[in-house]
């Protein structure tokens, strides 16, 4: 039983990383916005 886990688990990421690859290749990446460094620690 926990082979046939992992072999579902592993098509979900083969699935989830083709989905990501093609939304980078159609859509590509959102604009960045310049990170804002903050001192929050007193």
């Amino acid at each position: 039983m926990g082979d046939r886990l992992k072999v579902l688990i592993l098509n979900d990421m083969v699935f989830l990383m083709k989905s990501i690859a093609a939304g980078k290749e159609n859509i590509g990446l959102p604009d960045t916005e310049q990170r804002v460094w903050t001192n929050f620690t007193r």
